[in-house]
Order: C-alpha cells, then sequence, then structure tokens
C-alpha cells in the first residue's frame, strides 16, 4: 500500500467528492454541516431510472416518488472508544444486537508488530474491550462478515508480520480457527451471501501491491470452500462487497487491478454469475467501505482513495446503489474524508456505523460516525 502520509488531498470539485471540511461532529443529532461538492449529482445507469421510484437518503431524486428524510454523518462521542487505527473489520452480530469490531494496525508505517487482536463491540452508545477465552493474532488488512445461517461471526485472511491463510469465527464468547485458505490473502473483498448461504471471498493477494491479486470467486459454507468461478471476476484488491438483500444479489464495486489502475465499474452476483450492473457509476477509488442498508434497500459505497493523475487522493463521499441507479448523497450527508476505516449497517437502529481508518494526511483516526436521518 503506498504511504498514505505522502499524498496531498487536493479537491477534485466535479469528480471526486468530500475532500476537504470534515463533517460537523454533534452527538446531538445535528448535520454534518461540512463543505461539499456534489460531485456531479445523481449516476444513473443500467435501466430507466427516470421513473417514479423512491429517493433514498437525501441525493438528488431521479424520479417523483416520495423523497425521504435526508441522511447526515454526525460524529459519537462515547467516553471510550477503541484506539485509533486502519484496515481492521466491523460486522453486526444479529445474534446479540452488536457491532463488532477486530484487529486493525495501530502504528502508521510499521508493517510488523503493530496489528491488534483486540474484540470491540459497540450498542449504539458505548464501545466496550470484550474478554473471549481465544482470539485470532492481530490482524490487520482482513475480512469479515456475519454468517446469518450459522449465526458466527466469520474472519478470513490478513496480516501479521506476513499474510495469513486462516479462518477465524466467532460465537459470541470464543474465537475458534476453522481452516485456511489455499494460499495467504490480504486486501480481498468479501460478504456474505445469504442466497448460496455462504461467504464470498474475491480478490486479493499474499501482497496488497497487485502484482499477485488472484481471480475467481470462492465461496467457505462454514466446513470446506469451493470455487464459484476461477476467472471472475478479474484480479482485483482493495474493493469492497456487500449482498444486497432486497435484489438477492452480492455487489462488487471499486479496487485496483495489478497495474495499480482504479476502477469504477459495479458488479452482481446473481443467479447467472457475474454481470455488469451499472454504467455510470461513482469515481474509481479503493481502500473504501460498503454495506447493504436494510431499511432503505440500498447499498452505501463511502470514501477510500480515488486518483488524481498519478498519484491518489482521500475522499469522503457517500453515494447510495438502488437497483442500477447511483445517488450521490455527499451534499445533504456531509463529507467525511478517510480511507481503510470499516463501515457496519445496524439493522436494530437503522444506521450505518464507521470507525477509524486514515485521513487525508495519512494520521489515524479513532473516532465514531454514524449515518442517519
Amino acid at each position: 500500500m503506498k504511504q498514505q502520509g505522502s499524498i496531498a488531498v487536493v479537491c477534485l470539485c466535479a469528480v471526486l467528492v468530500g475532500c476537504g471540511t470534515v463533517a460537523t461532529p454533534d452527538d446531538a443529532g445535528s448535520t454534518g454541516g461540512g463543505t461539499a461538492t456534489t460531485g456531479g449529482g445523481t449516476a444513473t445507469g443500467g435501466g430507466d431510472a427516470t421513473g417514479g421510484g423512491t429517493a433514498t437518503g437525501g441525493g438528488d431524486a431521479t424520479g417523483g416518488g416520495t423523497q425521504q428524510v435526508p441522511l447526515r454523518w454526525t460524529q459519537r462521542t462515547p467516553s471510550l472508544s477503541p484506539t485509533p487505527r486502519f484496515e481492521h473489520a466491523m460486522a453486526f452480530d444479529a445474534t446479540r444486537g452488536r457491532l463488532v469490531l477486530f484487529g486493525g494496525r495501530t502504528t502508521p508505517g510499521v508493517l510488523c508488530g503493530s496489528a491488534s487482536n483486540e474484540t470491540w463491540e459497540w450498542d449504539g452508545t458505548t464501545w466496550t474491550l470484550l474478554a473471549p477465552t481465544a482470539s485470532p493474532p492481530g490482524l490487520n488488512g482482513h475480512t469479515m462478515a456475519y454468517d446469518s445461517d450459522r449465526s458466527r461471526l466469520v474472519v478470513i485472511g490478513g496480516k501479521t508480520c506476513s499474510s495469513s491463510e486462516q479462518i477465524w469465527e466467532y460465537d459470541g464468547t470464543t474465537w475458534s480457527k476453522r481452516g485456511d485458505l489455499a494460499q495467504p490473502r490480504v486486501a480481498h473483498a468479501m460478504t456474505y451471501d445469504a442466497a448460496r448461504r455462504s461467504t464470498v471471498v474475491v480478490g486479493g493477494g499474499v501482497s496488497e501491491f497487485g502484482n499477485d491479486f488472484t481471480e475467481g470467486t470462492l465461496l467457505w459454507n462454514g466446513n470446506a470452500w469451493s470455487y464459484l468461478s476461477r476467472f471472475a471476476p478479474d484480479a482485483i484488491g482493495a474493493a469492497a462487497m456487500a449482498f444486497d438483500a432486497a435484489r438477492s444479489r452480492t455487489v462488487l464495486f471499486g479496487g485496483r487491478d495489478a497495474n495499480l489502475t482504479l476502477l469504477a465499474f459495479p458488479q452482481a452476483l446473481g443467479s447467472a454469475g457475474w454481470t455488469t450492473i451499472s454504467s455510470a457509476t461513482p469515481p474509481a477509488r479503493a481502500w473504501h467501505v460498503m454495506a447493504y442498508d436494510s431499511s432503505r434497500r440500498n447499498i452505501i459505497v463511502h470514501g477510500g482513495r480515488g486518483a488524481m493523475g498519478s498519484s491518489y487522493v482521500t475522499i469522503g463521499d457517500t453515494w447510495a446503489l438502488e437497483d442500477s441507479t447511483w445517488t450521490n448523497l455527499t451534499a445533504t450527508a456531509g463529507a467525511l474524508v478517510r480511507s481503510s476505516h470499516a463501515m457496519a449497517w445496524d439493522p436494530v437502529r437503522e444506521r450505518m456505523v464507521v470507525f477509524g481508518g486514515l485521513d487525508e494526511n495519512g494520521a489515524l483516526l479513532g473516532d465514531t460516525w454514524e449515518l442517519a436521518p
């Protein structure tokens, strides 16, 4: 991964959204009122985006339906929080009604020995450091998803001092090692696909620098690995995925290829395999986050690293994907600039939760934000 602190932040007013002023912290629920450009309004792709649907979460409405209350980023200020970190992972444990955070690197530039093995949970008000009877080693660059069929959190891959091939599962009390990948993997994308009753893993490699990214789609059913496809999608890393429950499909967006070119085209994994689902998209990016909003039945994409010439720039825009239509929410949500952070949907409290990451100068973040009306 490029040294994050070496890249200057430049506002790309019509292309990359939200680099600059960050949303205003306010635990009482006021707007994230920073300065933000809209970066082109609503991106529509695929089908007809002019019909009378519902405009969700505050961007530009594309049709004549009912517009919901705009979503805004609001900072929470709990008395205790995890230490600042990046390349950590977070998912909602539906069995216990808590968001769970694991791992992350706590010292920028230190590649060995700075990864945490802490397990934290967020109940909407308080962060609590848990004390499971067993834990994975300290990891960063791993992925985590909730397996709703088996009521387990699944962690796959990541790095200690070298890349890991291990699979760990958390049952709310302890972590258990469940198996291994065929080879170590970092910078991969992962989500639980409820239609296939399996965890889907795409891309990544032994390193995060791109020369050994893998192609194909792997499935983990809790007991064994299988290939869904050996050749699709193409070899990528630092992408993000989420399962769209309303449409029974896994959606992949962004990342970079083996030539370090940033990618934008979204793909959907449905019953017929991988297909491209829209032509007009948010700007290309990597090290972003993505999660499904079950209340508004759309997928939220946030932040990451975008392209500016031959360099990367940290961005803070927020987009919603519904069917094949993208809506830019940044003008109302506020700009929240960061990359290599974690985001998960809390269905009990009906809000997205973001923790940590790296800011535009490569500094560690240890703050908690929520995206909600």
